[in-house]
This record gives C-alpha cells, sequence and structure tokens, in this order.
C-alpha cells in the first residue's frame, strides 16, 4: 500500500523518535487519522 505524501511525511518525523522503526511509525500515523 502506497501512502500520501503528508502520511509519508508524518511517518518520517515519527521515526526520528528514540525505539521507532518503519513499521512503528507508519502504525503511529494511522492510529493519529
Amino acid at each position: 500500500m502506497s501512502a500520501s505524501p503528508l502520511i509519508s511525511r508524518l511517518m518520517e518525523a515519527l521515526r526520528c523518535l528514540p525505539g521507532v522503526g518503519n513499521k512503528t511509525a507508519q502504525r503511529m500515523a494511522f492510529h493519529l487519522l
């Protein structure tokens, strides 16, 4: 599944947090929706 550019930017920002990887960032981004 391809995420929109805004969701991708949000996931990039979330990945900067300690202990957050790709999968966790994706889950957090979609949870915020």
